[in-house]
């Protein structure tokens, strides 16, 4: 029996887009728990609820599955992600990925879900 090598893109497996968008639904479910969690609960019990969204966050990644966040970074034009809104602030000096609405998910590198995002932008300054 002969192995067979899947280097090139073109190899991959490819899913049916239903059981993809499930994956991405998952993903997105795991994440919004996660987050939720961090904000709302108490040390105890987000520690409880940690273990099991990692295990979450472990299977996905082994199926294929990536979650991709934007924390704080500066935006770049031509970053594959869906801005929902610019806004101006007084606490960046460049444009700026202030919050992640939905993070991006990729499935063997390959966007399934973009990602929504606010960017924030600087103020302009008024002329003395």
């Amino acid at each position: 029996m002969q192995e067979q090598q899947t280097d090139s893109s073109e190899d991959r497996p490819t899913l049916p887009r239903p059981l993809l968008d499930s994956l991405a639904r998952i993903a997105m479910s795991a994440w919004t728990i996660r987050r939720k969690t961090r904000q709302s609960v108490s040390d105890a019990e987000s520690g409880s609820l940690s273990v099991h969204t990692d295990a979450i966050f472990d299977a996905l990644r082994q199926t294929g599955v990536e979650i991709e966040e934007y924390p704080e970074q500066p935006y770049r034009p031509g970053l594959n992600v869906e801005i929902l809104v610019f806004q101006p602030s007084a606490s960046v000096e460049q444009d700026t990925i202030t919050a992640t609405v939905r993070p991006a998910v990729l499935f063997q590198g390959q966007i399934i879900q973009r990602g929504q995002v606010i960017v924030s932008t600087p103020e302009e300054k008024e002329m003395p």
